[in-house]
């Protein structure tokens, strides 16, 4: 004797969406409009630092920019290229798109200079000048 089939028909398919509902074109799409505009926000903020240098007094605007948005820029170039690395492991995303993780990488490095100068700068120039004597 054979069992009743009492399954729904098309009841095998997907009750849940797909973990990421993006085409690959969007998803694409997606990484180059972030990849461009963290371009623009790190060009912004690397020639702002190398205008202003050096950083003889102390600014509120100048230690946010320079150390908070610098350093927000940089965990945000990480998690990007973190993301691609996976993508591309996963194959979402061709192997081309690694490019990306060193154009992160070349982004990581002059960022590292806006928090890292800066702090210095206010070291060396300002921190003196307001310790008294010495």
């Amino acid at each position: 004797m054979q069992a009743i089939d009492d399954r729904i028909p098309n009841d095998d398919r997907r009750v849940e969406p797909p973990y990421v509902p993006m085409s690959r074109t969007l998803l694409k799409i997606a990484f180059l409009v972030a990849a461009g505009l963290l371009s623009i926000a790190s060009f912004l903020v690397i020639m702002q630092g190398a205008n202003d240098e050096p950083y003889v007094t102390y600014r509120r605007s100048d230690a946010i920019v320079q150390v908070v948005v610098g350093t927000a820029l940089m965990v945000l170039w990480a998690c990007c290229a973190i993301t691609v690395v996976v993508l591309v492991g996963t194959r979402r995303l061709p192997a081309r798109w690694l490019a990306i993780v060193l154009w992160a990488a070349i982004c990581l490095c002059y960022l590292s200079y806006s928090p890292l100068g800066y702090l210095e700068d206010i070291e060396k120039f300002v921190l003196p000048a307001s310790g008294g004597g010495g």
